[in-house]
């Protein structure tokens, strides 16, 4: 079998002293498994397995109907923590997204996007006209 691969490492994290409070050291464990070198963390008896979210692109109507969906859990009485398990999007995308799309329609969030995308064609052109232009201006003093 793999036993040999399985590690723990116990591992002491330091939480500082002050006035107030004498130091505090409390027991870490990091064990690593072999079917996956995901580490996993013990904290006292809890477990903690850091998972990366997967990341994957909104479409607009997507961002809005998940938006609209946190208010109504919200207004359920749920946390925003709860809420941004549910709808699978970390805490700072909801807010990236609360903060860009509140109080657009789909159709205004459409528009939105086709003017960001116009926009950044638009800096490109202008980035290489600006370049063709600073060429032809040293061109033409080396010719004269």
């Amino acid at each position: 079998m793999h036993a040999e691969r399985i590690g723990v490492k116990e591992v002491g994290v330091d939480l500082g002293a002050d006035d107030l409070f004498p130091r505090l050291t409390i027991p870490v464990r990091l064990v690593t498994c072999p079917p996956k070198d995901d580490p996993i963390w013990y904290i006292g008896n809890h477990q903690k397995r850091r998972r990366a979210m997967s990341r994957r692109r909104y479409a607009a109507e997507e961002i809005i109907n998940k938006l609209h969906e946190a208010e109504v859990l919200q207004s359920l009485g749920k946390r925003i923590t709860e809420v941004v398990r549910q709808l699978e999007v970390s805490d700072m995308t909801y807010y990236k997204w609360r903060r860009e799309y509140v109080g657009l329609r789909v159709d205004q969030a459409k528009r939105l996007k086709e003017l960001e995308q116009e926009n950044g064609r638009l800096r490109k052109v202008v980035a290489d006209l600006t370049i063709d232009n600073s060429i032809l201006k040293e061109a033409v003093r080396g010719n004269s």
